[in-house]
């Protein structure tokens, strides 16, 4: 905490008053209008994923997976991969966690944008997934945990975003929780999800010694992209170095901002700038 700035606030931390949260802890009401994602939709089938296989569908004689890019050369514009095959760019969009991109673009003066670079910050989050074979009453979508009597930071109730995020589709017979807990890469995946259990109970989402009908774990080496306090300096020494040389790089990981990372953001991002690279700067509309 003592590293981190406090610029990213705004729109991901609640300030209300306290009138108002005593008026609504004595009514026992929900406030559930703040916040960008206080309304969204979500797929009925295919889960968080079908949006963008849905997006690809319309350009997958133009997509080529699993191609690993190992090399990017700044001054010829050009993109080796790893199997050998090189392509030249006139821009250069870039997804990818800044801190990789920087240790793989070559070129004059690419000292300083490593040395930039290796100052990022960013923690792991281990994901929990964790079916029952009983229904969830709870109406709520997703909640937080501050108490550190539980390993999670986030549980959402999976199976309330849709019915077909369980067996069959049926919310009578099933359930789906997903859990989330965050750590700076020293915690063992088995040691987390005996935690986890431990904690859905100790919340009341499952009986002590319940055993879940099924369980997925898997840990996210690049979760949060952490806003240390020299973070904007070094955000604006890598700017100055990519984009002269037509590498733009967007996304949670590729702008290094959380606070706007969410998934609408990076979608946003890309579409604003292929508008400014088609029709030039200044022409950026809004979806």
């Amino acid at each position: 905490m003592q590293e981190m700035d406090y610029g990213w606030i705004e729109d991901r931390v609640s300030v209300p008053s306290i009138a108002r949260i005593l008026r609504n802890t004595l009514l026992g009401l929900d406030d559930v209008a703040w916040g960008p994602n206080n309304v969204f939709k979500f797929p009925r089938k295919g889960g968080t994923g079908d949006i963008f296989r849905r997006m690809g569908a319309h350009f997958e004689e133009k997509i080529r997976y699993r191609r690993e890019v190992v090399l990017v050369d700044a001054d010829k514009r050009v993109v080796r991969t790893a199997d050998g095959e090189e392509d030249g760019y006139d821009a250069l969009i870039s997804t990818m966690p800044l801190d990789h991109l920087a240790f793989i673009v070559k070129g004059e003066e690419a000292g300083t944008l490593r040395e930039a670079a290796r100052g990022l910050k960013s923690n792991q989050v281990t994901v929990v997934g964790i079916g029952l074979n009983r229904p969830n009453s709870s109406t709520r979508c997703w909640m937080y945990f501050p108490d550190g009597d539980v390993p999670f930071y986030r549980v959402t109730n999976f199976s309330h975003y849709s019915p077909f995020n369980v067996p069959q589709g049926d919310i009578t017979r099933f359930s789906s929780l997903l859990c989330e807990t965050s750590h700076l890469g020293d915690r063992e995946e088995d040691e987390i999800l005996e935690e986890t259990l431990r904690g859905l109970a100790l919340a009341g989402f499952m009986e002590e010694g319940e055993k879940p009908t099924s369980v997925f774990v898997r840990t996210l080496h690049k979760a949060y992209p952490v806003p240390t306090r020299d973070r904007d300096a070094r955000l604006k020494a890598i700017g100055r170095f990519l984009e002269p040389r037509g590498i733009y790089s967007i996304g949670r990981f590729g702008t290094w901002r959380y606070e706007i990372g969410n998934m609408d953001h990076a979608v946003l991002m890309g579409y604003r700038l292929a508008q400014r690279l088609v029709e030039g700067p200044g022409k950026e509309g809004r979806l």
